[in-house]
């Protein structure tokens, strides 16, 4: 059984796949180079390992490399009845995100036992919108609590 960093479930088939793998989302969602290179080695060890295959499609769609997207969002597609309810939903909405092109910003939800989040999306051209948006919201998470 392999773990995300936040301790759920991952569906894969080797710990080289998966320490790669985070290594590729963490740089993905910090916006740092290397990305898909962590990515492709993921996919090098395990090439049938669902959220490795949606995360290289973000990657594609992100820059901008429509062909390489839909095929990895597809392959992941076909993976989907074989992981949890959990990466299957991930699956799902990540494709959602890339068949619209839309833009989207995590944030983190502090203080709450499970790891979630609040994924902010808009459609393509209102980057810097979303951006002001999501800043005035995570000032407001992180504000202390009177």
């Amino acid at each position: 059984m392999y773990l995300d960093r936040h301790g759920l479930l991952l569906t894969a088939t080797s710990e080289a796949a998966v320490s790669s793998y985070r290594e590729g989302v963490d740089l993905l969602l910090s916006a740092w180079s290397g990305a898909a290179e962590a990515l492709d080695r993921a996919l090098t060890e395990d090439a049938d390992f669902a959220l490795a295959n949606i995360a290289r499609a973000r990657l594609h769609q992100i820059h901008g490399q429509a062909a390489d997207a839909r095929s990895k969002a597809a392959h992941a597609r076909t993976l989907a009845d074989h992981v949890s309810k959990r990466e299957r939903q991930h699956i799902e909405i990540v494709d959602i995100a890339n068949q619209f092109e839309l833009t989207a910003i995590s944030l983190p939800m502090p203080g709450l036992t499970l790891p979630a989040g609040l994924m902010l999306m808009a459609r393509g051209g209102d980057d810097r919108r979303l951006l002001a948006i999501a800043t005035g919201v995570e000032a407001d998470l992180t504000r202390p609590q009177r």
